[in-house]
């Protein structure tokens, strides 16, 4: 079906066949989502535990929540099934510890939109994925998608692992950032990612323009910027989308803040409408990655800047995003980062 060898069967056929307990690791918002496709598709779990230090009694969905080694004292043999996400160091080694002795299942439900990537997803963006594929400049890139594509339809862990890489490369051998970069951040938060630029840089720049819509965030935002003491510093209370508008905003104070039906309305703006001139767009924006490309269009094909576009918020990102660079004639790279599930799989364009 697709250039390269895929698992035979997606995680929720292997949940509903499993033969020992599924117990959930985990439990608020994330083990609220999955146990909601869990109970549509008539799966059963057992039992639940959390990291001992997060034990304290509490219970979840009328289950007590245990310890890890309560629960091995419980069962003989079960199947564990992760409900939240991490980069931690040490709590990825406390998964890949407990793979060695248990099955561990960690899905991959989207930040943004609706579904699943399962089967009968692959099926009908089967042409698309392969396209996408193709379309990645090295072998790398092809091998990160390959995995990053099992995983989500598996949810095996061990396939993050494999396409796992360290960041460094992406600012000095991809984007080869140098001290003269007019850099966009939409997304920006609390200006952890300009910290994280700026490190690459020795703190060297010609213009930063920071975009943060969530007013709290940008607090913070404005707040490390102004520690910067530097001038060429802008920050907007806006965010990035393919017109200037008010949009519903989940105003949440964290990551995870994004449009959405239910939110506050916030200002949303073109990077077109700007007459910027930026050497680096970077976009993490909760699944409006694709509508800020669609107004930043003639930006991009004016000054041709290097781009750094999150692919993980909705299940189409992974294929659209590579195709959508690729259409504005770039060398597309992808690579993943330490993290469970699929976040911090990046595509870049240079």
């Amino acid at each position: 079906m697709l250039d390269f060898v895929l698992e035979k069967f997606d995680l929720w056929h292997n949940l509903a066949a499993l033969q020992k307990p599924l117990i959930l690791y985990g439990m608020g918002d994330g083990a609220d989502k999955i146990t909601r496709v869990l109970e549509g598709k008539g799966i059963a779990w057992t039992d639940v535990f959390a990291s001992d230090e997060f034990v304290r009694g509490h219970s979840y969905k009328g289950i007590r929540v245990k310890s890890f080694d309560e629960i091995c004292s419980l069962y003989d043999d079960f199947a564990v099934l992760l409900c939240f996400a991490t980069n931690r160091s040490d709590v990825i080694d406390r998964i890949k510890r407990m793979m060695e002795k248990y099955t561990v299942f960690a899905p991959d439900l989207p930040v943004a939109g609706d579904g699943i990537f399962d089967w009968d997803y692959l099926i009908r963006n089967a042409d698309r994925i392969r396209q996408a594929y193709n379309r990645l400049h090295d072998c790398r890139s092809k091998s990160v998608f390959a995995d990053i594509i099992n995983y989500k339809l598996s949810g095996k862990p061990q396939y993050l692992f494999a396409a796992e890489s360290d960041k460094s490369e992406v600012y000095t051998d991809i984007l080869c950032v140098t001290q003269n970069e007019t850099y966009i951040d939409a997304g920006a938060y609390d200006g952890d990612t300009i910290g994280e630029f700026l490190s690459y840089t020795h703190g060297r720049f010609n213009q930063i323009h920071a975009f943060e819509p969530d007013t709290k965030n940008y607090r913070k935002l404005v707040k490390y910027t102004e520690s910067l003491k530097a001038p060429g510093v802008y920050t907007y209370n806006k965010g990035l989308y393919s017109l200037d508008a008010e949009v519903g905003f989940d105003s949440r104070g964290g990551r995870s803040s994004g449009i959405s039906d239910k939110g506050r309305a916030a200002d949303m703006i073109t990077l077109d409408s700007l007459n910027l001139s930026p050497t680096i767009i970077k976009l993490d924006i909760e699944g409006a990655e694709s509508e800020a490309l669609k107004g930043a269009e003639r930006t991009i094909l004016l000054h041709r800047p290097r781009l750094y576009v999150c692919a993980y918020h909705r299940n189409d990102d992974i294929w659209k995003i590579p195709i959508a660079l690729s259409d504005m004639s770039y060398r597309v790279y992808m690579r993943h980062h330490r993290y469970i599930p699929a976040w911090e799989t990046n595509v870049y364009g240079v």
